[in-house]
């Protein structure tokens, strides 16, 4: 809230409980990292509920992302997609050929969005994506596939893994959109060294 959130005109916070921050929340009942699957069925079906009229994309950030606002409004200005993320990160062509996007950051537009919670009505639908646990990422990318919806892949998305990584995102020219899997120490030194 006091790095790169503040810039965000329509940020919502989807907690298990209310917290003390300056913006729009949602609370859904569900609880641990174990369910991240139902945390984000019950999160996408909020969201759809009360605000997929309102808004024509959405996006899901870890807390452990550190997101480059101007970046990011320029990529979405440059072209519609319907679902978007960094499938390349895990991407295992062998196993079953299907790109999952990387948890940390995705999003899609409204009517994606629509079809994902419709598609979740389905009772087999959501048994199969509730039975993934905490892989709410490859959970999310599966059932889109099957709708015939496969993410666009945005490189501008970075995992961290180490120094790699941050010679990666220093030394080159583009700028990434956002930074996943951060510690607090490096959100804080990321944000220092690529805010502007």
């Amino acid at each position: 809230m006091k790095t790169w959130a503040r810039k965000v005109p329509h940020l919502i916070v989807i907690t298990d409980k209310r917290l003390p921050f300056p913006c729009q929340q949602e609370t859904i009942p569900s609880y641990g990292y174990g369910k991240l699957c139902e945390k984000t069925l019950l999160m996408w079906r909020k969201i759809h509920q009360k605000y997929g009229t309102k808004y024509k994309a959405f996006v899901k950030v870890d807390d452990d992302t550190i997101v480059f606002y101007d970046q990011f409004t320029r990529k979405m200005q440059s072209s519609p997609f319907p679902f978007f993320g960094n499938f390349k990160q895990y991407y295992q062509p062998e196993k079953d050929g299907i790109p999952w996007i990387t948890g940390c950051f995705y999003g899609f537009s409204a009517n994606t969005l629509k079809t994902l919670v419709n598609a979740l009505k389905n009772k087999k639908n959501k048994q199969e994506f509730l039975s993934r646990g905490s892989a709410e990422d490859v959970s999310v990318s599966v059932l889109l596939s099957k709708m015939k919806i496969q993410p666009a892949h945005w490189k501008e998305i970075k995992v961290w893994n180490g120094i790699r990584t941050f010679k990666e995102i220093l030394f080159r020219k583009e700028r990434p959109v956002c930074i996943g899997n951060l510690t607090t120490f490096y959100l804080k030194i990321m944000y220092l060294l690529l805010k502007r």
